[in-house]
């Protein structure tokens, strides 16, 4: 085992710890439902909260099993996916819980989880990425192995609930909807009477992503031409 890689991935392990518990301050979205599997990748758009998703499973995840990456800085270190899962897995043991942030940063990843899914059955896997391109077709050696799951901006319901506190219930689908609808009507007015519903909507509309919540608004157009040119 390479003594430089062996240090990578315990020094990875003991760093990111700490940056895992900033994570955990952060309410949950409830529109993500638990991740089944022992392979998932979570896909979207850039500040929609996949780092966030990530590092609250990683919280759930036995300490001495878990171990984050990065993708870019694997690809900076020129070393594979296969590599620091191989790595882990003689530091951590055959169980080990997996986590990687954009891994679509690092070449041949795909083909690297392929391998290492099968020979370790006993190991999970949490992997992320911003290009919905590159993980989607990723399917093609993932299929039957991977659970896809798009996380796309907040709903409604997740922007009240994360930046308000306000948890609704959700319009119930079955049944009378009329009578539903004239009932959540009478709900709504009750549980907002103390917002202006126009300025809400417009609120919502200009942050549906969770990083705006915490962040300078201005950001958003670094954001949008990181988008179009990476």
């Amino acid at each position: 085992m390479d003594a430089g890689l062996l240090e990578f991935v315990k020094k990875s392990k003991t760093e990111f710890e700490e940056t895992a518990s900033f994570y955990s301050s952060f309410k949950r979205r409830l529109e993500v439902p638990k991740l089944p599997g022992r392979l998932n990748v979570v896909y979207g758009i850039r500040g929609a909260g996949k780092t966030t998703l990530m590092f609250q499973n990683y919280l759930e995840a036995p300490r001495e099993k878990r171990v984050y990456f990065h993708g870019v800085e694997l690809r900076l270190k020129k070393t594979t996916v296969l590599e620091v899962i191989e790595t882990a897995v003689y530091l951590f043991g055959t169980d080990v819980r997996v986590f990687i942030d954009e891994v679509n940063k690092v070449e041949k990843w795909a083909k690297d989880v392929e391998v290492a899914f099968d020979k370790y059955p006993a190991a999970s896997f949490l992997l992320s990425g911003s290009s919905s391109i590159n993980l989607l077709d990723s399917k093609e050696d993932l299929a039957r192995r991977a659970h896809y799951f798009h996380l796309k901006p907040l709903s409604l319901r997740e922007f009240i609930y994360l930046k308000h506190g306000v948890l609704l219930d959700k319009f119930p689908l079955e049944g009378d909807l009329l009578r539903s609808a004239v009932k959540y009507e009478i709900y709504l007015k009750e549980k907002l009477a103390d917002f202006d519903i126009v300025s809400l909507t417009n609120d919502y509309i200009e942050s549906n992503l969770p990083y705006l919540l915490e962040g300078n608004r201005d950001t958003l157009q670094d954001l949008v031409e990181k988008a179009i040119f990476i």
